[in-house]
């Protein structure tokens, strides 16, 4: 008996390869401290993204991909920001009240 083996299709072969396209994203923890950071100090999310060097359309994008998912680096993003907007306003008020 010899081996044989079954090629698969091409159509399924640029199916794999299409999961796998892109460049992958430069999301990382670092920019979210950065992002989250900025935010705190009084940035808007625009104005966040591009001190942290990245455009605010990859920010909103990435933020899309948070909310609609359960977990990972891009639900960590969303979280974070979320919580530095609704932190900001309580950091102002005791800034004023001291």
């Amino acid at each position: 008996m010899g081996r044989f083996t079954v090629s698969k299709s091409p159509f399924l072969q640029y199916l794999e390869m299409s999961k796998k396209r892109g460049r992958p994203a430069k999301l990382g923890t670092y920019i979210i401290y950065r992002i989250v950071e900025s935010i705190l100090d009084g940035a808007s999310p625009a104005e966040a993204a591009i001190l942290s060097k990245i455009q605010p359309r990859t920010l909103r994008g990435w933020l899309e991909r948070g909310k609609s998912s359960t977990d990972g680096i891009f639900r960590e993003l969303y979280d974070a920001v979320t919580r530095a907007e609704q932190e900001y306003p309580k950091l102002v008020y005791r800034r004023v009240a001291a």
